[in-house]
């Protein structure tokens, strides 16, 4: 086995008792805590990066990495907030950008509206425990009152659906694909080079009657979310039926 790998699989072991976002040692320490080569030192680094253990940052050094569940549903509304706080862990959100906007025909397409009518445009950032871990553009066709005061506030967009509109926001459409992270999202995400991201569209509904009032992109860090579908119904077990 090479010797980096050797050195990988010895920090990975090790990175099962450390905690999100704690600092691994430098490539300097590792050469002579592991009496290797500091080729040997990046290399393991590298395939630790591979794995989704770790996140190197420009500055800040090579950190853990957590992939949080992050389970894609039908008919579930979906909440970044909540999941992360079931997780374990603390979510804080970042509006960016609150604008008044027509939509690209693309996404007024999936709203089933007119590319001339206004909708309102929010951009925010998705903090795990003070780490930058996502990025989100929303577009709503429902104008909601005190709207960035609330989100400022820390509430979530499908309880102020359900706050000021009356209805409960559902899961209508989703697409999900690991893709390189375009240049302006990893800056906004603060990646080193363009490494994988989740980029996630989804058009989310009144719950009654299925109609789309908002649609979303989100960009997820690779190395901090798991994304996986769940659709249907777990069967019973054999020793149930």
């Amino acid at each position: 086995m090479p010797k980096y790998l050797h050195l990988a699989n010895k920090l990975g072991e090790k990175i099962n008792s450390l905690k999100f976002g704690e600092l691994l040692p430098t490539e300097h320490e590792l050469m002579h805590a592991h009496d290797v080569s500091r080729v040997t030192a990046r290399e393991a680094l590298r395939e630790l990066e591979i794995r989704h253990l770790v996140r190197r940052e420009r500055g800040s050094g090579t950190k853990v990495a957590l992939r949080l569940p992050y389970p894609i549903k039908d008919g579930i509304a979906p909440s970044w907030s909540e999941l992360v706080k079931g997780a374990g862990h603390v979510p804080t959100r970042q509006v960016t950008e609150i604008t008044v906007c027509k939509p690209p025909e693309a996404i007024a397409k999936k709203l089933i509206i007119s590319p001339s009518r206004f909708v309102t445009k929010i951009s925010r950032l998705g903090l795990v425990d003070n780490e930058i871990t996502a990025y989100q553009e929303h577009w709503l066709i429902e104008k909601l009152e005190n709207i960035e005061e609330n989100l400022k506030n820390g509430e979530s967009l499908s309880y102020l659906f359900e706050k000021c509109l009356g209805y409960r926001v559902v899961r209508n459409w989703s697409r999900v694909d690991l893709i390189p992270a375009p240049i302006e999202v990893a800056k906004v995400l603060q990646l080193i080079g363009q490494p994988p991201v989740w980029h996630i569209k989804s058009v989310n509904g009144c719950a009654k009657l299925r109609k789309p009032v908002e649609y979303s992109e989100s960009f997820m860090r690779a190395d901090a979310f798991h994304v996986y579908l769940e659709f249907g119904e777990t069967q019973k077990s054999i020793g149930e039926l």
